[in-house]
């Protein structure tokens, strides 16, 4: 969708303004809604930022459930989310992820 706004905005450039003001509407959106891998954005900072953590956490001693957590970055925000079985390996995957990353939202749960 991140790309549609950008050609719709080149093409029509009188309508900038409220297609502009959409995406950051869906951005509110998306804060407050649960974040998808569907929301990774394809910019190239955000792809490395993602692949980083990402290859960071692979390498770790999380569990297989642990690895599989979601990893979303969108314009150098981060966003975890998934479900671990410890309270530790939640701390482990955050503390990973802010280690390269800055602006980090842990949304992970912790399994019951």
């Amino acid at each position: 969708m991140k790309h549609g706004y950008l050609i719709t905005t080149a093409l029509v450039g009188g309508m900038a303004m409220a297609t502009t003001a959409y995406a950051a509407g869906d951005a509110a959106k998306k804060n407050a809604a649960n974040v998808s891998a569907q929301d990774q954005s394809m910019a190239p900072a955000d792809a490395e930022l993602t692949r980083k953590i990402r290859q960071e956490v692979m390498n770790s001693n999380v569990s297989t459930e642990a690895k599989n957590v979601t990893i979303v970055s969108d314009s150098g925000r981060v966003v975890l989310t998934g479900q671990v079985a410890t309270a530790e390996e939640k701390a482990s995957i955050t503390r990973m992820a802010r280690g390269i990353a800055t602006n980090v939202e842990d949304r992970i749960t912790v399994r019951q």
